[in-house]
């Protein structure tokens, strides 16, 4: 977004090569230098809660890197999320049951040599367990939904009749035609009917009941 200066430039460079040739020991050792570990926790939870695949998780975007001037250290800012509660078309498997241990598709050099680390482990499952309890609240969720859905269904029906009837049909928790990416997959749940058994996932796999399903795709 603005322009990078020389120690910007040299900063990215420097975590590239320890993501790139560092052992794991060292990795693990230097990985806190140049990442806010709370901050990337916090991240990472949500993301991999939201099975959003349009991310760092699938085809690697939808985020911007930010370097904060005070500790030089890096942290993710997301956007353009509206293909998350599993609602990508380009995944393969119940994004409902996806890992959180290993919740990104394909190969994926940084999240597999994060995910080794344990201090960013730790936070990142306390992370997880705590939101389970909170903002993870199905019941939070569709809340939000009852409260935002009539203040969008007038621009919804001004648009056409079939999509109003999409929409109060996503509304009501049931599943409604894929739309314009019909041809990538199939309708995926709502968002009502997501969050209770992701949730419910969360905490299994957490208690270690389940060990969750790798996204495939």
């Amino acid at each position: 977004k603005t322009e990078l200066t020389a120690d910007h430039q040299q900063r990215v460079i420097a975590f590239s090569k320890l993501v790139s040739h560092a052992s794991d020991a060292e990795f693990a050792g230097k990985m806190g230098e140049f990442f806010d570990l709370d901050q990337l926790a916090r991240f990472m939870a949500v993301t991999v809660y939201l099975s959003s695949m349009d991310s760092i998780l699938g085809i690697g975007q939808n985020y911007s890197l930010y370097q904060q001037p005070k500790t030089g250290k890096f942290q993710f800012l997301p956007w353009d999320h509206d293909l998350s509660f599993g609602n990508f078309p380009m995944q393969g498997g119940d994004a409902e049951k996806f890992s959180i241990r290993h919740p990104w598709q394909g190969e994926n050099l940084f999240l597999e040599r994060v995910f080794k680390v344990e201090a960013f482990k730790q936070q990142y499952q306390a992370k997880l367990g705590e939101f389970a309890k909170t903002i993870f609240q199905p019941e939070r969720f569709r809340r939000q939904v009852d409260e935002i859905a009539p203040a969008i269904r007038p621009a919804v029906q001004e648009e056409s009749a079939e999509k109003l009837a999409q929409f109060d049909k996503v509304v009501a928790g049931e599943t409604a035609s894929a739309g314009g990416f019909a041809a990538f997959g199939p309708a995926k749940k709502p968002l009502k009917s997501f969050v209770g058994p992701r949730t419910q996932s969360i905490v299994d796999q957490l208690a270690g009941k389940s060990e969750g399903e790798i996204p495939t795709g």
